[in-house]
């Protein structure tokens, strides 16, 4: 399912923190935007199914989700929360950072795994 996220016209993306907790709504399908994604978990477990893979979210991890690639965040504990930055792609077409290594932030569905932990002192 191809989700329209709300993005002004004159803003390149939008982060917000999401809490278990406090969100009535769960995902119930796998969805898909036209922007890039990246999650930072920095508060208990989750499961993100992502292309028939599941990865387990715990504090620390962090995941970039691509324009073509169908995601489902499931398996919410009562602690969970994570931090959701999402950017229109034209931010990254004139990105003058060693090019060459942030290429595949360009691509709509790039080959490998970009879910990562990171320690837990760079989280707090």
């Amino acid at each position: 399912m191809i989700e329209k996220l709300n993005i002004k016209e004159d803003h390149e993306g939008f982060i917000y923190l999401f809490k278990s907790k406090t969100h009535k709504t769960g995902m119930t399908q796998p969805h898909r935007h036209a922007e890039l994604e990246m999650n930072l978990v920095i508060r208990g477990s989750a499961e993100y199914i992502l292309s028939n893979k599941s990865y387990k979210l715990t504090r620390g991890s962090i995941v970039w989700l691509f324009p073509d690639q169908e995601h489902l965040l499931c398996k919410t504990d009562k602690e969970f929360e994570v931090y959701v930055a999402v950017f229109k792609m034209k931010r990254f077409n004139n990105i003058l950072l060693s090019k060459e290594k942030y290429n595949m932030l360009l691509e709509s569905n790039p080959k490998g795994n970009f879910c990562r932990r990171l320690s837990i002192a760079s989280t707090e």
